[in-house]
């Protein structure tokens, strides 16, 4: 995924200008696109963009996205309540909690940080 941020931003990135800047957005805008992930541990891969960029990591993002991906059939886990996530940061682990078609909660075990 990391490479694939590189590739949006070099070939992509008025995309990113133009949902996340006035007219259409904000100054404190953000979202994500879902991709194929391309390490076969992954359920999904996730691009993260804001108006500073597109970012390796965004965890408010992740929740976010994960929930709306669930809740509209756009992702299948292959284990019931765990999504493993590739992001340009890395491979991520989520756990939620889904009644029906609604998510009720999602925990976040990151990719390792500096110690």
């Amino acid at each position: 995924m990391s490479a694939r941020r590189q590739d949006f931003m070099a070939r992509y990135d008025w995309i990113r200008t133009g949902l996340c800047f006035e007219p259409r957005g904000h100054d404190m805008m953000s979202g994500g696109f879902l991709y194929p992930p391309t390490t076969p541990e992954a359920d999904v891969g996730i691009l993260f963009i804001e108006t500073s960029g597109c970012l390796p990591m965004c965890g408010h993002g992740t929740i976010g996205i994960v929930t709306f991906a669930l809740e509209h059939g756009l992702i299948t886990p292959r284990t019931r309540g765990k999504v493993i996530a590739e992001v340009p940061a890395g491979v991520i682990e989520l756990d939620y909690v889904q009644d029906g078609a609604r998510v009720r909660s999602v925990r976040i075990r990151n990719v390792a940080s500096m110690a």
